[in-house]
């Protein structure tokens, strides 16, 4: 999923004609640049705001880049599919009471607000790392390997949503296309002064 930065300057070609023309496009270059990199900031806490994931798989998702065609805009994209429920505050085991009945499973939590999920058929498994999987409706015992053991099966993973999911969200993009709009403006400013404090005015 790409995100991209982009910020209209209004009044560039009036600076452009009151300061060194050079200056300007290199503080909206700058600017461009260190909002991106701001950006990519704002966005991986917004949605740890939102959702339990780590910010190492959400940093290993994303990439910037510049758009060729275009000095100012930036590219933000975030690749990379499900992500195991085992990375969303796995618990186990889990175990409950229904009537006289007694069952284990696991419990997640996917969203920092509301109640922890709990996954009645699911359970963990060290393959590479825990990991959490459930048996499918119709599982059967069936011979595991050599050993002579038998294993319920098939299982399957359970995942959770992918980073370009958690990005993606209203709440995410609503609050990242605020914070252009706020620090694009701050940064330009902030590199052109530089620029010509270092100029003398130039």
């Amino acid at each position: 999923m790409p995100f991209s930065i982009r910020y209209e300057f209004k009044d560039i070609d009036q600076l452009a004609g009151k300061f060194d023309p050079k200056h300007v496009e290199t503080a909206a270059y700058s600017a461009a640049q260190r909002t991106a990199r701001s950006a990519r900031t704002r966005i991986k806490r917004k949605v740890r705001e939102i959702y339990t994931v780590r910010a190492g798989d959400l940093d290993a998702a994303s990439t910037i880049r510049r758009v060729d065609s275009d000095r100012y805009a930036y590219v933000i994209r975030y690749v990379g599919g499900l992500i195991g429920l085992d990375k969303f505050g796995m618990r186990t085991p889990i175990t409950r009471r229904k009537g006289r009945k007694k069952y284990r499973g696991l419990s997640v939590q996917v969203k920092k607000q509301g109640a922890r999920k709990i996954i009645k058929s699911g359970f963990a498994a060290d393959v590479n790392g825990m990991k959490a999987f459930e048996r499918a409706p119709h599982a059967s015992w069936q011979p595991s390997g050599s050993s002579g053991k038998h294993a319920t099966l098939p299982i399957k993973r359970l995942m959770g949503p992918s980073v370009p999911q958690m990005v993606g969200s209203t709440d995410v993009l609503a609050d990242v296309e605020r914070f252009v709009e706020e620090e694009m403006p701050k940064q330009f400013n902030s590199a052109l002064n530089a620029l010509l404090r270092r100029t003398g005015g130039a």
